[in-house]
């Protein structure tokens, strides 16, 4: 093989003519080669993008197995990179932007597979070197419209990915660079792609996993949906972004309730005075963002209306730092120890929902429900108010100690108690459906573990109310996918599946 200095000697002896002519046979044998060419070329002509794709799948083609070293991955795509900024320098910005369009699909194609090699983060530099090369040609480029629509087109799909693989900070100055420079009409163009894409993320099924319980020995498979809100959060403030100067207020508390930007949208409401529909949105709010919009309802002067909704949550979740928050903005009207001993001492006598309720919101206030709630419980369980004791945990939203109560009656096919407390939760379906459901569930396992026709029969029945109630839901494939665990685990019991069958399940 000749070394480079032969090459370089061999080179200035050739005239002009055998020069092109080495040069168009190279061509026809590695046409990929002709970007070469074009960059010391004084014409602008446009390389086949396919090119540049080709080159970037050859450095990934040709790293080695271990995937443990990506030295030679981002050796190669840096020297692509290097292409992209040859052909700017030359403003030759068509060629450009298809060198970084071209790198920037390929690392969104392979970057799951580097991505645990690439420790330093370099495979994140060249993405954020080919979006500020982008730039650069969005800068440089006024009149082109079809290059510009394709280089924005390219930045969106970068943010994209970013937003799919979850914040991982690769090309998250994307968003930045198409708002600095983008007309009003393309503007306009990225708001249609960013409705589209919270179409689409809106439509992607929740991640599904399983809880395991059993019930009279029967496994039951609870399912655990997740759905993150970090991408709809974060398009919505790109569309925010990106609409500043012509959304008005209600457009702006829109965006902001449909992508799960709670906290934008109670900031807004309030300030525009909408206090009730501002409480209303609290309830899609975590328990964490709900201390933060608690203290928005603070400084807007609505700290009654905050106080009310946190209590509600903490008596749902009893989550210490809401119960904190609660006991930290108590007013002292609400904080008299002798009402609340009072409370007590009467709930002994007179164990009722609403007596247990009005203790809870002053044991909240005054920062002693923590100890006073298991006091309460255990007077309930001690008088065998069985029928109180589920109205509470309902309330609170704790199903497993609705269990309980059922699992301490006895029969619940003979129960009276049972049935009572099956009619509770039935006159609480309208206003907590989930919650309905959450029971629904574990009671149906709890009656097919029982392994007796009554049984069956009984649980079959709670079964066509869960069936409706994830219609009203519009959950259908929730339903399709319970329904079909849950035979898959009931495979043994022909009676039951008999019953199922004739039931139209």
């Amino acid at each position: 093989m000749l070394d480079r200095v032969k090459i370089e000697n061999i080179l200035q002896h050739c005239d002009k003519s055998e020069l092109i002519s080495l040069v168009k046979r190279m061509l026809d044998r590695y046409p990929d080669l002709e970007y070469l060419l074009l960059m010391v070329s004084k014409e602008e002509t446009l390389v086949n993008p396919q090119v540049h794709r080709r080159r970037v799948d050859m450095v990934f083609r040709g790293v080695r197995d271990d995937w443990e070293d990506i030295t030679d991955v981002t050796g190669g795509l840096w020297e692509i990179v290097e292409t992209g900024d040859t052909f700017a320098e030359k403003q030759d910005y068509a060629n450009a932007s298809a060198v970084y369009d071209a790198v920037i699909s390929g690392l969104i194609e392979q970057y799951d597979v580097y991505s645990e090699g690439d420790e330093d983060g370099e495979l994140s530099e060249i993405v954020t070197e080919c979006v500020d090369g982008l730039r650069r040609c969005l800068e440089a480029v006024k009149e082109n419209e079809a290059l510009r629509t394709q280089i924005l087109r390219t930045l969106f799909t970068m943010y994209c990915y970013e937003l799919e693989a979850g914040g991982i900070g690769f090309g998250e100055d994307a968003p930045d660079v198409m708002i600095e420079n983008s007309t009003t009409d393309e503007r306009l163009m990225i708001v249609g792609w960013v409705y589209h894409a919270i179409a689409e993320m809106k439509q992607k099924k929740p991640h599904v996993t399983y809880q395991s319980h059993y019930y009279n020995s029967f496994s039951f498979d609870e399912e655990v949906s997740s759905t993150g809100n970090y991408g709809l959060q974060s398009l919505g403030n790109f569309l925010l972004d990106l609409q500043e100067e012509t959304l008005d207020n209600e457009a702006s508390v829109r965006i902001c309730l449909e992508t799960s930007r709670v906290y934008d949208a109670v900031e807004r409401l309030l300030k525009l005075g909408r206090v009730d529909e501002a409480v209303g949105a609290t309830k899609q709010a975590d328990d964490y963002e709900l201390m933060r919009i608690a203290d928005l309802f603070v400084e807007s002067g609505q700290e009654a209306e905050a106080a009310r909704f946190m209590r509600q949550r903490v008596w749902k979740s009893r989550n210490t730092r809401l119960l904190e928050w609660v006991e930290k903005h108590a007013k002292s009207e609400h904080d008299s120890e002798d009402a609340f001993n009072e409370a007590r001492a009467q709930f002994q006598e007179y164990s009722t929902f609403e007596a247990y309720k009005a203790i809870r919101l002053l044991a909240t206030q005054s920062g002693h429900w923590e100890k006073t709630r298991p006091e309460l419980l255990a007077v309930l369980k001690a008088k065998r108010l069985h029928e109180v004791l589920v109205q509470v945990a309902f309330d609170e939203d704790d199903t497993d100690e609705m269990m309980k109560v059922i699992q301490a009656v006895g029969s619940p096919v003979s129960s009276s108690t049972s049935s009572n407390i099956l009619a509770l939760v039935e006159a609480a379906e309208e206003r907590e459906p989930e919650g309905a459901l959450h029971f629904y569930q574990r009671y149906a396992a709890y009656l097919i573990g029982g392994r007796n026709r009554p049984a069956y029969e009984q649980a079959t029945r709670v079964l066509l109310r869960i069936r409706t109630l994830y219609e009203k839901l519009g959950m259908n494939e929730n339903w399709t996918r319970y329904l079909m665990k849950l035979r898959e685990q009931s495979k043994t019991l022909k009676v039951f599946r008999d019953i199922l069958s004739a039931a139209g399940l």
